[in-house]
């Protein structure tokens, strides 16, 4: 994703990938730990962004903190159906 090119009107949703972590953890019956998911964080965070024509990837804070803050994007967003079919995709294909 180039997000010298994205526009915020075609960004359907954004969160951190521990909201991901999360629901992974949760359907394999794994105790989610938000101290150790925040250190892993500290020097790095990486989103999981998905426009409105479906299409999805993860990105590293490095370049997206400036996006969000040039455009004045706040997270969380709320999660659209899109996003959610979306993040269904993505856990489906790690496995």
């Amino acid at each position: 994703m180039d997000f010298a090119v994205i526009l915020p009107k075609d960004i359907e949703y954004i969160c951190t990938t521990q909201v991901l972590d999360k629901i992974i953890c949760s359907r394999k019956g794994i105790d989610w730990n938000q101290e150790i998911a925040d250190k892993l964080e500290e020097d790095v965070k990486h989103y999981f962004v998905v426009k409105k024509n479906y299409d999805y990837n993860v990105v590293s804070s490095v370049i997206l903190d400036e996006y969000l803050e040039r455009n004045t994007i706040t997270l969380p967003m709320a999660k659209s159906d899109k996003a959610k079919k979306c993040i269904e995709h993505y856990i489906k294909a790690l496995r």
